[in-house]
């Protein structure tokens, strides 16, 4: 079930991870409104968005670009 929520919340174009580069309060509001609804949904966000998502957008070069689209879809 979580992952049905998280799906949802990805397919609506909310929030995406590149929110960090240009929107980072976008990324924990929509954390935030998560946590509300449920916690193994939060839980599974932060690993997707915040850990995976957030280390990409660190350490991320020109080449590897074309992995933000595949992040935003699950």
């Amino acid at each position: 079930m979580a992952y049905k929520q998280l799906k949802k919340v990805a397919g609506s174009g909310l929030v995406s991870v590149l929110n960090f580069v240009d929107d980072p309060t976008n990324i924990f509001t929509a954390h935030e409104m998560i946590g509300t609804v449920s916690g193994s949904t939060t839980t599974k966000f932060t690993v997707h968005y915040n850990l995976f998502g957030g280390s990409i957008v660190a350490l991320h070069t020109d080449r590897h670009k074309d992995i933000f689209a595949k992040l935003d879809k699950l």
